[in-house]
């Protein structure tokens, strides 16, 4: 008797428990049609994002009826993306739970490829609409993306207002905003996921180097202008981010493989999966191979045409027009509670190919370039911390066959904090490290290359007053020190949006930016060979 209402008390005692626990969570239902002629759309995507960051929090998508289901949702307020191809993406902004609501959604889509509430992260550092941000911002969707085969992501810039793409070889490529465009380019700040993109010391953006595949990448933003007042340093010309998709919301596998001329040969795989909403994975890995444009350097051939003489083995003007590269890149997302979710990824690239410098064309061979990054992010904290790691392998210059040694590092640190008060108001903090460590051997940084370590650190803030429907305030200040630099640098940043209407606005801002010389600026330590002059008088 005794042990039977011991049972029963325990079944009631976890009855009483799983139901006050189903009770803290809400679900969300719903159904995604077409607006135009109620057909119930299969596939579509539907996905919930952190109002303040944008992360994705979870996602799902349709089943043959059109209908699906969130579940175990905390409490709070999200933002909801929807998503199909052939159809205008939609995103319902500030959608809130309450702790045991079941929400019923109809969704309808509009037909058609033009995003139109398209939402950013990159102009403020925080999720926004588009038409809201305090600065001029372009979005390649992943519609866009899909449409297109690529063999670097800055193809998919191709065609962006204000953006100058010059393609300097198969899989390289030269991008500024609002700029001049030149060989060996890092005036643009480019970011994945955060994560700054470019070379450690020599700091040009080899956009062949990223690992990400293309069936990863989520979208990409490009800021034109300055971002100084946030970004820091370096991005006085605009910032290109480019956000990889979650595992949650987009599990499964996909592959590719496309070819053309020239011998081009593209290979790409992506898997993702879930398990329990809580643990989160992908891996993507992906191949390239071609023949390259041929061009013969004059200067190239003079050198090379001495050199042989007392070297037939001579490296100076040996070009290889082969073009490879391998990438693979894996990522894991962990939700320790609700409101905190960890993120560890790392990725590799090798690459061979040629590639235009100041010093004229270099023959790369197998260099390689890696990453591993962690985030956290807890509520309204962002903390993160990443290291690049650059080798050059067996590169040299082409004009004097000199070898290129780069086994540079770049570490960063960042902390990044929001508070809202209230409706109108939103202020935005943090903090940068960033440690360049350059390791050339002598071939590039020569006599300096015992004191050659670069240290940045850097504090900002912003301001977001919405002083009423219409008009929005915007105020950002950053401070900047450089160990190599005698001062410290201020930048400022104002801007006033005014919403005439819900999808015209209009832009009044004000920024001052900088850029900090290079170790390849402050170090350079090379003799470079000048070509003979012949038949001169």
């Amino acid at each position: 008797m005794q042990r039977q209402t011991v049972s029963c008390l325990v079944i009631v005692l976890l009855t009483i428990f799983t139901t006050t626990a189903f009770s803290q969570t809400a679900v969300l239902q719903g159904t995604v049609t077409d607006e135009e002629t109620g057909e119930r759309l299969f596939g579509a995507n539907i996905v919930l994002l952190s109002t303040e960051t944008g992360i994705q929090i979870s996602g799902t998508s349709t089943n043959q009826r059109g209908e699906f289901e969130l579940k175990e949702l905390v409490p709070g307020t999200y933002n909801i993306r929807v998503s199909f191809i052939g159809y205008v993406a939609k995103t319902l902004p500030d959608i809130t739970f309450s702790a045991g609501e079941a929400k019923l959604l109809p969704i309808l889509l509009t037909p058609g490829f033009i995003e139109a509430e398209q939402v950013v992260v990159t102009a403020s550092r925080r999720q926004e609409k588009v038409l809201d941000a305090p600065a001029s911002v372009s979005v390649v969707e992943t519609s866009q993306i899909e449409e297109r085969t690529a063999m670097t992501p800055a193809d998919h810039l191709i065609g962006l207002a204000a953006v100058d793409v010059i393609k300097s070889g198969l899989n390289q490529s030269n991008v500024v905003v609002r700029g001049f465009n030149n060989a060996f380019s890092g005036a643009l700040l480019s970011l994945v996921d955060n994560r700054i993109a470019r070379v450690p010391s020599l700091r040009f953006n080899a956009y062949n180097f990223i690992p990400t595949a293309n069936e990863d990448i989520d979208r990409i933003e490009i800021v034109r202008g300055p971002g100084s007042a946030l970004y820091g340093p370096n991005s006085a010309n605009g910032v290109f981010h480019m956000i990889t998709k979650s595992p949650f919301g987009s599990e499964g596998t996909t592959f590719g493989v496309s070819g053309g001329e020239r011998s081009v040969l593209l290979g790409s795989l992506r898997h993702a999966g879930s398990y329990n909403n809580k643990i989160g994975y992908k891996i993507s890995a992906n191949y390239a191979r071609g023949n390259d444009f041929k061009y013969t350097d004059p200067v190239e051939e003079q050198n090379r045409a001495a050199a042989k003489l007392a070297d037939p083995s001579t490296k100076i003007g040996l070009r290889n027009y082969d073009m490879e590269k391998t990438a693979v890149e894996g990522r894991l997302d962990f939700r320790v509670r609700d409101d905190m979710t960890v993120i560890a990824n790392a990725g590799f690239n090798r690459s061979s190919g040629i590639e235009l410098t100041t010093l004229g064309a270099a023959q790369g061979v197998d260099w390689t370039s890696t990453y591993v990054q962690g985030r956290l992010l807890y509520k309204k904290l962002f903390m993160q911390a990443y290291m690049n790691q650059s080798n050059a392998g067996d590169t040299y210059l082409l004009r004097d066959g000199k070898a290129i040694v780069d086994e540079s590092k770049l570490l960063v640190y960042q902390l990044q904090h929001s508070t809202a008060l209230g409706d109108r108001q939103n202020f935005t903090y943090g903090f940068d490290a960033i440690w360049t460590r350059p390791e050339t051997k002598g071939t590039i940084n020569g006599r300096n290359e015992d004191n050659d370590d670069i240290n940045e650190y850097g504090v900002y803030f912003q301001s977001e007053t919405n002083l009423n429907e219409q008009f929005k305030l915007v105020a950002a200040g950053r401070y900047d020190n450089h160990n190599w630099l005698d001062d410290p640098v201020f930048s400022p940043r104002a801007g006033l949006v005014f919403k005439l209407k819900p999808e015209h606005n209009f832009r009044i801002t004000f920024n001052s930016a900088f850029s900090t010389p290079s170790s390849y600026n402050l170090f350079l330590d090379m003799i470079v060979p000048t070509p003979s002059l012949t038949n001169t008088p």
